[in-house]
């Protein structure tokens, strides 16, 4: 599987190929950053890593995002999925998608949190952090919880991006009636970047 993108000339679509190397192209998701070039992410299933594809205006250049850290190893998404990508005002591109904690090679996704990564445009650094660990769940259950495999990314009037995405989070028998031990709250949820660090809501 290859990744592709698609450009419209006014008459018909014509089509290239982005990156060729490895299962790539999965939860691709595109913007254009100031100089109406487009960027694309997507995720790697073969190496387990987030790609960044960017378009200078003549070629495609793609990299690894946020380099060493972890940014889907063990594949989490398990073929269904969304990443959050958008680009601000100085160029510099913000990321969120689902992570594993840890492999452990069960059949499901154990505590799956949602993570995010920043490039600075001026420095060609990253940033790498959580947003969501799965805020509310309960201690004793929380390997259940699973927050962030459908991310949705924009950004703000101030410069900051916001991410809406699903949750799974798992509750205990203090919220639940008798003879029920454990219960997923399935809910959207928000989260607000202010500089820095983000709100969950």
């Amino acid at each position: 599987r290859d990744l592709k993108a698609a450009h419209w000339n006014g008459w018909s679509w014509s089509v290239e190929d982005v990156y060729t190397f490895g299962d790539v192209g999965r939860y691709a998701e595109i913007d254009l950053d100031s100089q109406n070039n487009p960027r694309i992410t997507c995720f790697d299933a073969t190496n387990g890593v987030l790609r960044i594809s960017r378009y200078d205006g003549d070629v495609w250049v793609t990299n690894t995002v946020a380099p060493s850290e972890n940014t889907g190893e063990g594949d989490p998404y398990e073929g269904v999925g969304r990443i959050g990508f958008a680009i601000d005002d100085s160029d510099s591109e913000w990321y969120s998608f689902y992570t594993e904690p840890e492999d452990t090679s069960s059949s499901y996704c154990d505590d799956c949190t949602l993570s995010f990564a920043h490039w600075d445009s001026s420095d060609g650094n990253w940033a790498y952090g959580t947003i969501d660990d799965g805020q509310g769940e309960r201690a004793d259950v929380s390997d259940y919880s699973e927050v962030g495999k459908f991310s949705s990314m924009a950004i703000g009037a101030d410069g900051n991006p916001r991410v809406a995405y699903n949750s799974e989070i798992w509750q205990g028998r203090d919220v639940l009636p008798s003879g029920v031990d454990y219960w997923p709250l399935y809910a959207l949820r928000y989260a607000d970047f202010d500089g820095a660090g983000w709100s969950i809501t």
